[in-house]
């Protein structure tokens, strides 16, 4: 049982990472296609409870976003590896200005979440935490953290 928890900005390609390392492997959990806090605690606890390999892939900028669903998957013996998407706050505004419609998130969101990033730390629960750095068409650079 594995949970993935991607933190990291708007734009920053968490949910490309997803499409082009764990599409056929885990299931992917996001409040963009969910739309709803609701929808998304509805299916974490189903994957939790049916002990189903997800991606939660959102911001989660902070520890104390993340701490509520972190015990939850300690209590059920999940493993929880995190993937900190190295914040560039330029290339995150680019990529997002590309987007259209609803997909684009306002300079204002970038800005916040930016403030409010925080690093993972290994005391959160998590087995292993990597950092992501997106070199666009060359892909990602993925580099796991020493204890």
């Amino acid at each position: 049982m594995q949970a993935l928890i991607f933190i990291g900005m708007p734009g920053a390609g968490k949910s490309t990472f997803y499409r082009s390392r764990f599409f056929d492997t885990h299931l992917r959990i996001n409040f963009d296609q969910l739309k709803t806090r609701h929808r998304e605690a509805i299916l974490l606890r189903a994957c939790i409870d049916s002990k189903t390999r997800f991606v939660w892939d959102n911001t989660n900028p902070t520890r104390v976003s993340r701490a509520p669903l972190l015990a939850d998957l300690q209590r059920a013996r999940f493993e929880s590896l995190a993937f900190f998407f190295e914040p560039d706050f330029a290339a995150s505004r680019e990529r997002n200005n590309l987007r259209v419609g609803r997909a684009r998130v306002p300079e204002v969101g970038l800005k916040s979440v930016a403030a409010q990033l925080e690093k993972p730390s290994f005391d959160e629960g998590f087995a292993a935490i990597f950092s992501v750095w997106n070199c666009n068409q060359l892909g990602f650079e993925v580099r796991e953290w020493q204890r």
